[in-house]
């Protein structure tokens, strides 16, 4: 069927926008938190940035799972056409 096709799609595109936000969240706050504790003297290191992975590693892993579950659905759905559409 066409939808999982376009789910696998959707779902691949979403894992890539939370790649990109991810690099782009965990980045900026490094960099905030390393300047703060060298010039403002902030109490918490800049490494604390990086436990941003772990929502973002989360959203990362689902979708890429379920864009991997659609795009099997979609293959079988080639082979077997028949069975698909019942």
């Amino acid at each position: 069927m066409k939808k999982n096709k376009y789910l696998a799609l959707i779902f691949a595109i979403l894992a890539l926008i939370d790649t990109h936000a991810a690099c782009i969240i965990i980045t900026s706050d490094y960099v905030h938190g390393y300047y703060a504790a060298k010039y403002m003297y902030a109490s918490a290191p800049a490494w604390l940035a990086f436990l941003w992975l772990i929502p973002f590693g989360f959203g990362l892993l689902l979708f890429s799972l379920l864009s991997i579950k659609f795009y099997k659905a979609y293959k079988q759905s080639l082979q077997n056409p028949k069975e698909s559409d019942e």
